[in-house]
């Protein structure tokens, strides 16, 4: 599986985002599944961003296919979606 915050830490160097893009579309040929688990920490970062590193992911002409539907496989720990549960839990009486 890969992991957004692997790619991080072992390369170290990148400076923006697209170097993001770019190294995710690289390894994506050796992964099955793409865990989006930290948001990554560029002044460059879109709003968008989970969509566009999901689309380098999936779009590598090597890329990791799921065998049944032809689709890749990915796991979304959406940052956006770990707010909505912690505000919804604090809104609850």
């Amino acid at each position: 599986m890969l992991r957004i915050s692997d790619i991080l830490i072992e390369e170290f160097d990148l400076q923006s985002f697209e170097d993001l893009v770019q190294a995710v579309k690289k390894r994506s040929g050796s992964e099955r599944f793409l865990r989006i688990d930290i948001k990554p920490p560029f002044a460059d970062t879109p709003e968008n961003w989970e969509d566009l590193l999901e689309s380098a992911f999936v779009s590598h002409p090597t890329g990791a296919k799921n065998e049944t539907s032809g689709n890749a496989a990915f796991e979304s720990t959406s940052v956006r979606e770990k707010g909505k549960e912690s505000d919804s839990k604090a809104h609850v009486h």
